[in-house]
């Protein structure tokens, strides 16, 4: 099969059945990312070792669909929940006196001023910022950490660096 007619087959299974792949794996996973991955590895499987299924009559085609897309992101969830638990790294016992705030100066060139603008931020804000980019810690490691959840602490971090940004912002101004 060449590529343009596999990218064609891909683009027609999207158009026609995208959302409810969405949906399905989001349902599971709550995850749009992990959603992507899903829907590409669940397409590969079918275009790549299940070719004869885009032969089904449209609507065994749908329900193959549904089900490969059900299993895969099944699949991710209990892989990520098993790496969970055998995870040797325990974020749980993280404590804020083991953020190197120094690394922000190495990274970023902030100085002393750095913990003046996080004591405007309350303190999971600033325990979020600082996992983040301190220490370089996945959004899925500080919500273990934090003890919210993955897409909460996604938002929590885009609207603490936007305070921070605004902070930096209004001093400017002064």
């Amino acid at each position: 099969m060449s590529d343009d007619v596999r990218d064609a087959i891909i683009e027609q299974i999207e158009r026609q059945y995208g959302r409810l792949m969405r949906k399905l794996a989001y349902e599971i996973l709550h995850d749009e990312y992990e959603v992507e991955d899903v829907i590409q590895t669940a397409l590969w499987e079918i275009i790549y070792k299940h070719i004869d299924k885009l032969n089904l009559p449209k609507g065994e085609f749908r329900n193959y669909l549904c089900t490969a897309v059900k299993n895969t992101a099944i699949n991710l969830y209990n892989q990520k929940k098993k790496a969970d638990v055998q995870d040797p790294f325990a974020i749980n016992e993280l404590t804020m006196d083991q953020i190197d705030t120094g690394s922000f100066h190495d990274e970023y060139g902030f100085g002393p001023e750095l913990q003046e603008l996080l004591g405007e931020l309350n303190n999971v804000d600033k325990d979020i910022i600082l996992l983040r980019f301190g220490c370089g810690y996945s959004h899925a490691e500080i919500a273990r950490a934090v003890g919210k959840s993955e897409v909460a602490v996604r938002k929590r971090l885009e609207r603490a660096t936007l305070k921070l940004r605004a902070i930096l912002i209004d001093r400017e101004v002064e």
